[in-house]
């Protein structure tokens, strides 16, 4: 499945036909021009029998894939294969796949299979189909968003400034840890938290520019792992260098725990993010775990 928009395509000039010829006859390149071709492009290549899936792009291609992969298949996905041919890679590098060209590593699985092994991890769903590995709001979706448009130069400047306008009541740090006003229910008791920085739910442990902060959740296909609280932006700063490293972080308005399903009520329109990719605002949103997806990989 071949996103022509996606950053590794662009910067080689790779296009389907070239792609087909270096790949050969064992591989079917489709390309899509846009999300409304998915749908009836996967319809094909499920028709066809394919064993599996190779979204060319970065996270948000394999998003935008596994969501109109799902109703196709069901519980029953082919194989996927998530490489580094995106922006932020997060799911790439969650797997270790090997940092070189998207290409190599592609060929290197087809031609040598018994090299290969499979990994799985446990998919989310949103209530409009959406599916994904990371899913947030409030703090990550607003650092998103300066990383679209500038890339990782511009992540790392955004946060400098942000450690530099820590006492500052409107800088940069104050307006990325906004507080949202919401209101959750999981699969237990209901939980109300009014004013909320940061909330993530996540079932691999990687975020953008490599940050680890949900150690083990790859291992854990029975839940989402939650990280959230109305903590201090000062915090959250203070601490980037031992979330980056995966280490323990704690704190008395950090809250970890883990669930099967999230239904959330956002007192404004919010907007929310799965996999890298930023979605309109909405006012009500359920997160549910989804089917178990198995990836192919180098064997380690």
């Amino acid at each position: 499945m071949l996103n022509p928009h996606a950053g590794a395509l662009r910067r080689r000039r790779w296009n389907a036909r070239r792609l087909q010829r270096r790949l050969g006859e064992q591989v079917r390149v489709v390309e899509t021009g846009s999300l409304d071709e998915l749908p009836s492009a996967l319809a094909e290549l499920r028709a066809a029998g394919v064993s599996m899936l190779v979204p060319f792009g970065g996270d948000g291609t394999l998003s935008r894939v596994l969501s109109a992969a799902v109703p196709l298949w069901r519980d029953e996905l082919p194989e996927l294969v998530a490489l580094r041919a995106g922006t932020m890679n997060m799911i790439a590098s969650h797997l270790q796949m090997p940092r070189e060209e998207p290409l190599k590593t592609l060929s290197g699985l087809l031609k040598k299979p018994a090299r290969s092994q499979l990994l799985t991890r446990r998919a989310m769903l949103s209530d409009g189909g959406d599916a994904g590995f990371t899913f947030g709001f409030g703090a990550p979706v607003r650092f998103l968003e300066h990383y679209d448009a500038g890339g990782v130069r511009a992540a790392v400047q955004l946060i400098a400034r942000a450690a530099l306008s820590l006492r500052k009541y409107d800088g940069v740090a104050a307006r990325i840890f906004e507080p949202t006003s919401v209101t959750w229910a999981g699969s237990g008791d209901p939980i109300e938290q009014s004013r909320v920085r940061l909330f993530l739910a996540m079932t691999i442990d990687e975020l953008p520019l490599g940050f680890r902060v949900a150690p083990g959740a790859g291992d854990d296909t029975e839940h989402m792992q939650l990280i959230h609280g109305n903590m201090s932006p000062a915090f959250v700063i203070r601490n980037l260098h031992r979330f980056h490293a995966g280490k323990p972080v704690s704190g008395p308005q950090l809250v970890r725990e883990r669930d099967t399903m999230l239904d959330f009520t956002f007192e404004e329109d919010t907007r929310w993010m799965m996999d890298g990719e930023v979605h309109p605002a909405c006012r009500r949103l359920r997160l549910d775990l989804g089917p178990h997806v198995a990836f192919r990989v180098p064997r380690r």
